[in-house]
């Protein structure tokens, strides 16, 4: 493959993923990152070796591990640390722990990267999308983890797994995506 076609298939995959928007966590301005460059809040940072085929390279097993790495850091509004995060900043830092990327920040911005799939069809990785938000609008992300189960930060019990076919969940699940 060309030099170009690389960088044109690289600057794609990551167009695909840099839509920036408004969403559930708190952030306006712009935000200093390593390096001392400004960024808008939910800008999409890659590494400069990043290739979007990583991607295809990484196990579920380590995705799993990853998630399980996080399950009862508490629940933050705002938050992306292990002393407490909220459900689309537990997103973020799944991912850059992952593929040392950096996804959106805010679920808002989530909701629009990869490619929309049905929940039935969801696999692995995938991010799941739930409508708890004033007007029923999209309000809340985790990760799907198989066998109609998701990895999210709970208000309640903080980052935990559920059940899609909870009563709660069943009735607010709106969509899946797929970064990958």
């Amino acid at each position: 493959m060309s030099w170009l076609k690389r960088q044109t298939i690289g600057i794609a995959a990551v167009a695909m993923v840099a839509v920036v928007t408004t969403g559930c966590a708190p952030g306006s301005g712009y935000v200093r990152l390593q390096g001392g460059v400004r960024a808008k809040p939910g800008s999409f940072i890659v590494p400069a070796n990043w290739d979007y085929r990583d991607f295809y390279k990484i196990p579920t097993t380590r995705l799993l591990t990853i998630i399980d790495s996080y399950i009862g850091v508490p629940y933050r509004w705002g938050g992306m640390s292990r002393k407490g995060m909220d459900c689309s900043g537990f997103v973020s830092s799944v991912f850059k722990d992952l593929a040392h990327a950096k996804l959106p920040r805010t679920t808002a911005q989530q909701r629009r990267l990869g490619v929309m799939v049905l929940v039935k069809d969801a696999q692995i990785g995938d991010l799941v999308f739930f409508r708890t938000g004033a007007f029923n609008s999209i309000g809340h992300v985790g990760i799907y983890t198989g066998n109609n189960r998701f990895a999210h930060a709970s208000t309640k019990k903080g980052v935990t797994y559920s059940s899609l076919e909870d009563t709660y969940y069943r009735t607010r699940v709106a969509f899946a995506r797929r970064l990958f």
